[in-house]
């Protein structure tokens, strides 16, 4: 009984950290396009709003990545490292 709760609560800890890595990799994505496409509104200069957006794409990318190894590592039904 324990141990089920046990896999029940480790479940539900995954899903959290991959839920919450992912709206950080969206919510990153849609302010690098927001930067790209609106640098109109932010009054910024092209080169300052290219920066903007290539941090916030880079940031995304990382959430993604670390997204996809925390699956690999403890969650998935593939094989499980730790």
């Amino acid at each position: 009984m324990i141990e089920s709760e046990l896999k029940s609560e480790r479940a539900r800890s995954h899903r959290f950290v991959v839920t919450v890595f992912g709206i950080i990799a969206a919510l990153s994505l849609l302010a690098s396009l927001s930067f790209h496409f609106g640098q109109d509104l932010f009054d910024l200069p092209a080169e300052e709003a290219r920066s903007v957006t290539l941090g916030f794409l880079s940031l995304a990318i990382a959430d993604t990545a670390v997204m996809f190894l925390w699956d690999r590592l403890f969650g998935g039904t593939r094989r499980r490292i730790l």
